[in-house]
């Protein structure tokens, strides 16, 4: 059993050994000729393998509608409600900018694209490697659903605004009154 390990263990060795004096003479051999005679040296552990060089036409996929979620806003509210003055400013801010925007719904847009890697195989010195499915997030015309949920989602970061807000008021003016 010694002498099977041994065996391959020198097997081994001596194959590394032979590969990295292929590669070394490749790179010297670049040096010296050019490209005229150069042998392609791919360095697989630089991680540049199978990268994207280029993308090739987008086909639209069509838009999906994000609905706004009204649980978000209550947990967001509980929290804001949590850190009392600042908590109840940044939610009456946030709670506006969504009453001001409330006719804006979002989307995903999904595209396919044509994916092409650098192979130098190639003329064009790249090759076709398949489709990609993307997105991204783009805004769309809201209907009366969506409108009447960002209202909704609205008001209920501005009830949450005003009740901290508030609170926070009536907490500081009990205060002083409070006896050592």
């Amino acid at each position: 059993m010694g002498s099977f390990i041994n065996g391959l263990a020198k097997g081994f060795v001596r194959s590394a050994v032979n590969q990295v004096g292929r590669d070394a003479g490749r790179v010297v051999s670049n040096n010296i000729y050019g490209d005229a005679h150069s042998i392609p040296h791919r360095n697989v552990s630089a991680g540049c393998a199978g990268r994207v060089s280029s993308v090739g036409k987008v086909e639209n996929e069509g838009i999906q509608p994000i609905v706004p979620s009204v649980g978000a806003a209550w947990f967001w509210g509980f929290v804001g409600f949590m850190f009392s003055i600042i908590g109840g400013v940044v939610l009456l801010i946030v709670g506006y900018r969504k009453l001001k925007n409330k006719h804006t719904a979002y989307g995903w847009q999904y595209t396919s694209q044509a994916v092409y890697v650098a192979d130098g195989r190639y003329k064009r010195g790249e090759r076709y490697d398949g489709h990609q499915l993307t997105r991204r997030k783009v805004e769309v015309e809201a209907d009366d659903y969506i409108i009447a949920r960002n209202e909704k989602i609205a008001k209920i970061y501005l009830y949450f605004g005003f009740a901290a807000v508030l609170g926070y008021i009536l907490v500081m003016l009990v205060m002083p009154n409070v006896p050592n």
